[in-house]
């Protein structure tokens, strides 16, 4: 039984603990109520906000990056337009003309000229010293090169003084006008080097053709690699878009039309993507050759991208969407 003082203590902590709990069952759960509400109403509005804000955010940059889009389009468009234009106008040239005359003359003189058989062997070291160690560098380990020196007595001849002998090197074997041999084809070569390389420079060309519609030869070509003087039907060059572009210029010879052949891999570029175009030339009714000109990349790049100015065009520094 407890003593009096002990009741007054145990009156005293029941008494406390009946305040306590009557206090948070009574205010303490209603604050925290009215909090919860709050809390509740501030998360689910802000849930609501963010949605609509990534919502709006997400409509507006499809809406710009289908105008990019369409704006690159419509350039893209415009340079092959323009591209197209150069080409068929430059083939109706009356200085083509002659060139393709002249060139495509001498080429057929030197068909039965005499090559030594040191010609062939420095043909044969400049392909595996020069050529063969680029190209391979762009190739699988596995890939068959299937690439040699030209059979043609034209084309041995030619390659043997335009591109073997010739003094300057790789990439500028262009800079030689004249070979000294005296033949009636390097006499056309050196008349008209200079005026093509005022086209290629202009325009920005890889490079640019004349091609014998009947043989298939390619009697020039501005750059002097190897696919100069060669026929499009003859060693590892018949696969390639421009033997199938001249293909198609022949099926459909129509005076101003213009061909295109899109990008693919060029052993005589070292198996870079090339693409070209080409129209044929004609001499009155008559159609005496045909104009090619590999497309340039990077003029075409310059074209899409501003000059690398991508951020000027609403993208990334690097030209990503995102």
């Amino acid at each position: 039984m407890l003593n009096p003082q002990n009741r007054l203590r145990k009156f005293r902590k029941n008494s406390l603990s009946n305040s306590k709990l009557g206090y948070w069952t009574i205010k303490s759960k209603l604050q925290a109520l009215l909090l919860g509400v709050s809390l509740g109403s501030v998360v689910v509005v802000s849930g609501i906000g963010w949605y609509q804000t990534q919502a709006t955010l997400r409509n507006k940059i499809a809406e710009q990056l289908a105008g990019i889009r369409t704006t690159k389009a419509d350039q893209f468009e415009s340079y092959f337009e323009n591209l197209n234009n150069q080409v068929g106008m430059l083939a109706s040239d009356g200085n083509v003309v002659k060139a393709m005359v002249e060139l495509n003359g001498g080429f057929r003189n030197l068909e039965r000229s005499f090559v030594p058989p040191e010609w062939d062997t420095a043909m044969e070291a400049y392909y595996t010293e020069q050529f063969l160690p680029r190209l391979k560098k762009n190739l699988p380990p596995e890939a068959n090169l299937n690439v040699y020196p030209p059979t043609g007595q034209a084309a041995r001849y030619l390659q043997y003084y335009y591109i073997a002998s010739n003094p300057n090197p790789v990439g500028q074997k262009h800079k030689l006008l004249d070979a000294g041999d005296g033949s009636a084809y390097t006499k056309a070569h050196a008349k008209y080097q200079k005026f093509f390389t005022e086209m290629v420079e202009k325009f920005g060309y890889y490079d640019l053709f004349l091609i014998n519609p009947k043989t298939g030869d390619i009697v020039y070509s501005y750059y002097k690699e190897t696919d100069f003087a060669t026929n499009r039907l003859q060693g590892s060059y018949p696969q390639s878009a421009l033997a199938d572009l001249v293909q198609t210029v022949l099926t459909n010879p129509t005076q101003g039309s213009v061909q295109v052949a899109d990008f693919k891999p060029y052993r005589p570029s070292y198996d870079t993507p090339a693409a070209f175009m080409a129209t044929p030339i004609y001499s009155g009714t008559n159609i005496i050759g045909i104009l090619a000109v590999q497309i340039p990349i990077k003029k075409l790049d310059q074209a899409i991208s501003r000059n690398n100015n991508w951020v000027g065009g609403g993208l990334q520094k690097t030209g990503k969407l995102i």
